[in-house]
């Protein structure tokens, strides 16, 4: 700096400069020490990154029932890192936000004080803005990077997150569907079964009914009544088993209803649900 007549305040203004540029050339460096000690971290995620990737993208599922409870409890297992690595970046990313941002506010504030200089070039002496740009734009361009390095690496997990849990969303939608499959399957048995049983059912109802009326017949007979309990009994044999039969069919019916409605139900809530 050459005194060319300056006055004593613009003295004391210039090297009041000089003195803040240093300052703030010292406070933009402090985050280059937390850039180059995150960077192994950042290899070190990245690599296990990689490797959860291409496990996800192997082969698809084995038939066998065993396989496929394996490949559950690997996919659990992997959901695990890929969160234990977002909350590991996550924690980096909160521990170096703050610096990055410092940094490049004091890397501002040093390129307007060297502005304020309106520096004049000598030949053969370099500049000030020169030299700062050489000692300090490394620096800040490597905080730059780390800090779009982590951003790239959040998303990249957050991809592989959303992607594993897609893959075990659509795992537990498949066994969902075969549990409805085998609740189907097992009420369409019981409805067989109340089938083949429906006729012996009636004929049982209709057995112990008739011998109701025979004893009402007979009962009749006792008391003075011109009534002849077969003819009586014979009589009813029809009627009885007509109605039996329509009642049971019409509670048939009802149960049917009410069963296709809970498995209406059911598997809407099902989709609702994934």
């Amino acid at each position: 700096v050459l005194d060319l007549s300056l006055r004593e305040f613009q003295a004391g203004r210039l090297a009041g400069r000089l003195l803040d540029i240093e300052n703030y050339r010292m406070m933009t460096l402090l985050g280059l020490p937390h850039a180059e000690a995150s960077q192994p971290l950042l290899n070190g995620i990245e690599n296990e990154l990689a490797d959860l990737t291409a496990t996800l993208v192997q082969a698809d599922m084995p038939p066998s029932l065993d396989s496929r409870v394996t490949d559950a409890r690997e996919e659990q297992t992997l959901l695990h890192r890929i969160t234990s690595l977002a909350a590991r970046l996550e924690k980096l990313s909160v521990n170096n936000s703050y610096r990055f941002s410092a940094s490049q506010a004091y890397f501002s504030l040093v390129q307007a004080r060297i502005q304020e200089l309106r520096e004049v070039r000598m030949p053969g002496v370099p500049t000030l803005a020169e030299f700062m740009g050489r000692r300090l734009a490394p620096a800040i361009h490597t905080c730059t990077s780390v800090a779009q390095r982590q951003e790239a690496l959040a998303k990249r997990i957050a991809r592989s997150n959303d992607l594993l849990r897609t893959r075990v969303g659509i795992e537990q939608e498949r066994q969902n569907r075969k549990i409805l499959q085998s609740l189907d399957a097992r009420a369409a048995q019981q409805l067989r079964l109340q089938q083949a049983v429906e006729g012996l059912s009636a004929v049982a109802i209709s057995y112990y009914t008739l011998g109701l009326i025979g004893y009402a017949g007979k009962a009749m007979k006792a008391a003075g009544l011109p009534v002849n309990p077969d003819i009586l009994q014979g009589i009813a044999v029809p009627v009885v088993i007509l109605i039996v039969w329509m009642g049971l069919r019409r509670v048939h019916k009802q149960l049917t209803a009410r069963a296709a409605t809970s498995a209406a139900a059911a598997t809407a809530t099902q989709r609702h649900t994934v």
